[in-house]
């Protein structure tokens, strides 16, 4: 996914659900991060944008999402990209996080004001989920710059118990090396899942 998907995906939900602050969620929330240009390839990959709004108690909103534009919609084939709708207490991230999120302008999104996940806290969360995809992202991440170890480290105490647990390191963070051939976050200890587990996984929660 690129920005201007991202952007395409935020205009269509502000308009669906009249409401204009779009939270994004998962791994697509690196697209408000800096310059579109120099966001790492395997931090873009996934088609899917996980969206929730601070304002949907009943979860209405978030069901108007899936409805229109998840998977196999008409606007999956016209824009091969989609978006689910969560709710916010769905996402498993570390304590504080909302008090970091921050909203930038992406070009084309209006009526949408989007906001996204502090970098930090997305690593920290997709460090949790320990899947090979999450690996990736967050390396690439890392690599990038775009977060800072030693923050990921500390905002990963701050998980939910359950999810704080599964982050190992055998090496810190901080020596993760953007120069290296092999990250050093590839120490990093993730459980192994299964793929019913993994699936319990999507639908117990939202990994940043």
């Amino acid at each position: 996914m690129n920005r201007d998907q991202l952007a395409k995906i935020l205009r269509a939900a502000s308009q669906i659900t009249g409401d204009r602050k779009v939270l994004v969620l998962g791994s697509q929330s690196i697209l408000g991060v800096g310059d579109a240009d120099a966001l790492p390839r395997k931090a873009t990959m996934s088609s899917e944008a996980d969206l929730a709004f601070f304002n949907d108690e009943d979860r209405h909103k978030a069901d108007q999402i899936t409805a229109v534009l998840d998977e196999m919609t008409p606007f999956h084939d016209l824009h091969s990209v989609y978006a689910e709708g969560v709710h916010v207490s769905t996402a498993i991230l570390p304590e504080g996080w909302m008090n970091r999120i921050f909203t930038t302008n992406i070009e084309g999104s209006d009526p949408a004001e989007p906001y996204f996940l502090d970098p930090n806290d997305l690593v920290a969360s997709k460090l949790s989920a320990g899947r090979e995809k999450d690996h990736e992202f967050c390396a690439s991440v890392l690599d990038a710059g775009l977060a800072d170890p030693k923050t990921v480290a500390e905002y990963a105490k701050e998980l939910p118990q359950r999810y704080s647990k599964k982050v190992s390191a055998k090496r810190n963070l901080d020596r993760h090396s953007p120069t290296s051939g092999t990250p050093s976050l590839v120490s990093l200890s993730f459980p192994n899942q299964s793929k019913n587990q993994r699936r319990r996984a999507r639908t117990d929660g939202v990994n940043g």
